[in-house]
């Protein structure tokens, strides 16, 4: 008959997905070459199917692979700056503290 069909491993589920984008880029190259297969065996909405579904696991790993690390960094730096800023305002009760004592002796 024809070639037979390869057996392929389910999609994994959407929160690996999103948390790891190389399962993404394996998921998508699995759709695509199922895609492929279909397309070669003449079944054109199923290779078309499977060509829009290995677009959208190609940009989920895109926007995982660069929103992620944004928005890690995002929440390093707005820590940072919210650290800084307690820090800053404890130094200065504490010398507060310490002044106001002095001038209470004399």
């Amino acid at each position: 008959m024809g070639r037979p069909w390869k057996t392929t491993a389910p999609c994994p589920p959407a929160e690996e997905l999103l948390l790891d984008p190389k399962k993404c880029c394996d998921a998508s190259s699995t759709r695509q070459e199922q895609a492929r297969d279909r397309k070669v065996s003449g079944d054109v909405e199923a290779a078309r199917h499977f060509s829009s579904k290995a677009r959208c696991y190609n940009a989920l790993a895109t926007a995982g692979s660069v929103l992620l690390p944004l928005l890690l960094a995002a929440l390093i730096v707005t820590g940072v700056i919210h650290l800084s800023k307690l820090a800053q305002e404890s130094v200065g009760f504490f010398t507060y503290q310490f002044s106001g004592s002095d001038d209470e002796d004399q």
